[in-house]
């Protein structure tokens, strides 16, 4: 799990959220890196050992500001919807396809 050591200061922030993907493996399985940035600091990372980057369940959805899905970790199991309570003002992303290098890769929410 990526997290901060210290919670997020009140007012305008920038998050941004890469995750870098290892070399493919068979079949469908790839490990990734996940790293977690504030106002362009990095406040946090993990390893991602299975991922699927191409497969999804159809039931999932794609929720900004709250999540409506299944939850992303057992952690998280059964305190859902995870509601954001402050004001997302953007969000910007970017795919890029293949093994890019980790900087300029960010969702960022403000």
């Amino acid at each position: 799990k990526a997290k901060s050591a210290s919670p997020l200061a009140p007012g305008a922030a920038t998050i941004g959220v890469a995750l870098i993907y290892d070399a493919p493996a068979p079949p469908a399985i790839q490990a990734a890196t996940l790293t977690l940035s504030v106002d362009g600091e990095v406040v946090g990372t993990a390893r991602v050992e299975l991922s699927c980057k191409t497969m999804f369940d159809t039931s999932e959805t794609f929720d900004v500001g709250v999540d409506l899905g299944s939850p992303v970790s057992l952690h998280y199991d059964g305190r859902s919807p995870f509601g954001f309570s402050g004001s997302i003002k953007s969000l910007n992303i970017k795919y890029v396809d293949g093994l890019p290098s980790a900087e300029g890769l960010t969702a960022h929410v403000v």
